[in-house]
């Protein structure tokens, strides 16, 4: 599976999840998550 390295299948299915609910909080989590 290219490109699942950085993130957990659980990780993934959360933000993806998080994502659909709240796009403003969820981006802010991405950018915890991803060092920005």
């Amino acid at each position: 599976m290219a490109g699942g390295a950085l993130l957990s299948f659980e990780e993934r299915e959360l933000i993806s999840r998080e994502l659909s609910r709240n796009a403003r909080c969820s981006t802010r989590v991405l950018g915890v998550l991803l060092g920005r």
